[in-house]
C-alpha cells in the first residue's frame, strides 16, 4: 500500500520525518512524490516534504540524482526558508550533478542570500554550498571570504566550528 505523506507530514516533529523518510525507504516511485510534495505544496507541507528528502538523501545518495537539476531550478524561486535551508544543504553534495546553467543561476542565488535577510541556517548552507562549489571553481573564494566576512561583522555568524574551517580553507 502506498504511504500517503501528506497525512503522514501532518507535524513538524523531527520523528515525524523520520517515519515519512522509513516509507520511503530505497523506493524511488515514494521518493518521487516526496520531492513533488516539496516543490509544489505550500507551506508548512512543502518545507516538511523537504526535511524527509534530506533525510532519505543522507541515508540512499542515489536517490536524488534524477531530480538534482530540477531541484536546483526549483530552488532560486523559493520563498520558503526550510526549502532553501534543506535544498541548499542537498544541493551541495550534488554539485557535479549539475548543468552549468542551473549551477550558475543557484551561485548568484546563495551569493544573494548571503548578503540579504534571511535566516542563519539558510545563509549557513548557502556557505556550505558555495564553498564546495569553490573546490570546482576556486575563483568563487573571494567573494566567498568576504560575503562571511559580512555576516561576521554584522554578527550573524561567529568565527567558530564549520565557519572557520571553512574560512582556513578559502
Amino acid at each position: 500500500m502506498t504511504p500517503n505523506f501528506k497525512k503522514i507530514l501532518n507535524n513538524s516533529l523531527r520523528v515525524t520525518s523520520e517515519i515519512a523518510a522509513e516509507a520511503v525507504d530505497n523506493n524511488p516511485k515514494y521518493f518521487k512524490q516526496v520531492i513533488n510534495l516539496s516543490l509544489e505544496e505550500k507551506s508548512p507541507l512543502n518545507w516538511r516534504a523537504a526535511r524527509v528528502v534530506l533525510i532519505c538523501v543522507e541515508k540512499n545518495t542515489y536517490l536524488f540524482k534524477p531530480f538534482v537539476n530540477k531541484v536546483g531550478k526549483a530552488f532560486i524561486n523559493f520563498t520558503n526558508d526550510g526549502l532553501k535551508r534543506a535544498y541548499a544543504h542537498i544541493l551541495s553534495k550534488y554539485i557535479k550533478y549539475l548543468d552549468d546553467d542551473i549551477l550558475s543561476a543557484i551561485i548568484e542565488t546563495c551569493f544573494l542570500y548571503m548578503l540579504a535577510n534571511e535566516k542563519i541556517a539558510v545563509k549557513y548552507n548557502c556557505m556550505k554550498f558555495l564553498f564546495e562549489t569553490s573546490k570546482i571553481y576556486p575563483e568563487l573564494k573571494g567573494e566567498l571570504k568576504a560575503s562571511i566576512d559580512f555576516n561576521i561583522t554584522n554578527d550573524i555568524f561567529r568565527m567558530n566550528g564549520n565557519i572557520k574551517k571553512i574560512y582556513k580553507k578559502l
